[in-house]
């Protein structure tokens, strides 16, 4: 064991108990698997509830960076099982302000994981130009809707004819699909989707 491991003992992402690996047995038999490839044009690996949605939390909102390294390996295998072959990778961008907040923008983390795993080159294709309210607590879907629509423009000309677009949590889907909505209108030929986690709706 190095010194690293003695000073900050390796834990288990979902249950941070200490664990050699990043997910530890037990969670890999308890947490909740997606087990559809590609369900409402969306591929993800876990629904956000119990330790995946404590987990993912973390990550967005108390500094949890590391996680990215998880959840990209996690993504690229939901990739893979919903048979996604893009040309390029994207993700759903953070305002200034909720980068600021954060000091990251958890989206653009796990594209650059997944660029890595996958072997797939990513780039900045999208700018969020309205800093919106928070979606965490709107439960209605027209809420969601209006609050993300016009927020995001295409910054980057894109001449891939797949292009795999990042986001982190799949609830209604009404931001994941203004940013697709956004790409296709812009003249990308086709857009996949992948979270890093779905609601159970």
């Amino acid at each position: 064991m190095n010194l690293i491991d003695l000073l900050f003992p390796p834990k288990c992402v979902f249950c941070r108990t200490r664990s050699r690996q990043s997910i530890c047995g037990a969670c890999q038999g308890t947490l909740p698997w997606v087990t559809s490839s590609y369900a409402d044009g969306v591929a993800s690996p876990l629904y956000y509830s119990g330790k995946a949605r404590d987990a993912v939390l973390r990550y967005k909102f108390n500094g949890f960076s590391l996680y990215a390294k998880t959840f990209g390996l996690l993504m690229a295998q939901a990739a893979q099982n919903a048979g996604l072959k893009p040309d390029l990778i994207t993700w759903v961008p953070s305002s200034r302000l909720r980068r600021w907040k954060r000091g990251y923008d958890q989206c653009e983390r796990l594209s650059a994981e997944l660029s890595r795993v996958m072997g797939i080159p990513r780039r900045k294709l999208l700018k969020k130009t309205t800093h919106t309210k928070s979606q965490t607590k709107m439960r209605q879907d027209k809420q969601r809707t209006d609050n993300v629509r016009g927020a995001y423009t295409v910054c980057s000309p894109c001449d891939a004819k797949t292009v795999l677009l990042i986001d982190d949590v799949y609830t209604t889907g009404s931001t994941i699909y203004e940013c697709r909505e956004a790409l296709l209108r812009a003249g990308v030929p086709r857009v996949l989707c992948l979270t890093l986690a779905r609601s159970r709706r």
